[in-house]
């Protein structure tokens, strides 16, 4: 989940691993949906210093998302991000500021499409209805709303069955292939 105290943790996550001799850091996006949009936002700042960032389209305007900070990125190494279709909102807004920029490559599938506030409107009849008032676009202007971000390598999940009890696959090809990614990675510098 990305909230108010994500961009911190990965900051003092990062220094710590950086003391430890890590150059390259890996993330692990998969099944992440929750959290506001604004500290997916907050999270990429840490790691670029694109202008914009993304951009916020309602009904009536398109928004540049600017930088809040005003200090250079504070993790420079090289980054991959681990995605699935579970990845959506802050995380996939995040995933599309790394990857649009450069800063990131990303490995496994397409994210969820899900990159839009939304408010529920109470019907009479105890319903509801979702409605998608502003949408998050990539810094180019393409969509990540109902489109998804796509890998920079593609890697599709074992296909899992339905069960009463989660049981963890006993392969994880994403994490594998990204990995080997990581380590070709720091044999190319």
């Amino acid at each position: 989940e990305f909230d108010q105290m994500t961009a911190e943790a990965i900051t003092s996550a990062s220094n710590q691993l950086a003391r430890q001799g890590a150059q390259q850091f890996l993330i692990d996006l998969r099944d992440t949906a929750l959290g506001p949009f604004e500290a997916g936002i907050a999270v990429a700042e840490l790691f670029t210093q694109a202008e914009p960032l993304a951009i916020r389209k309602s009904a009536n305007a398109q928004e540049p998302v600017a930088r809040s900070e005003q200090e250079p990125p504070s993790i420079t190494s090289p980054v991959v991000l681990l995605t699935n279709h579970g990845t959506a909102g802050a995380a996939e807004l995040f995933a599309a500021v790394l990857t649009g920029t450069s800063q990131a490559e990303s490995i496994g599938v397409r994210t969820a499409g899900r990159a839009a506030e939304q408010t529920l409107v109470r019907l009479p009849d105890g319903g509801g209805l979702l409605l998608s008032s502003t949408q998050y676009l990539t810094a180019s202007g393409d969509s990540i709303h109902r489109t998804g971000v796509e890998p920079t390598v593609t890697v599709e999940e074992p296909a899992l069955e339905l069960l009463l009890t989660k049981v963890a696959p006993q392969e994880d090809p994403i994490l594998d292939r990204a990995l080997e990614h990581i380590v070709g990675m720091t044999a190319a510098q």
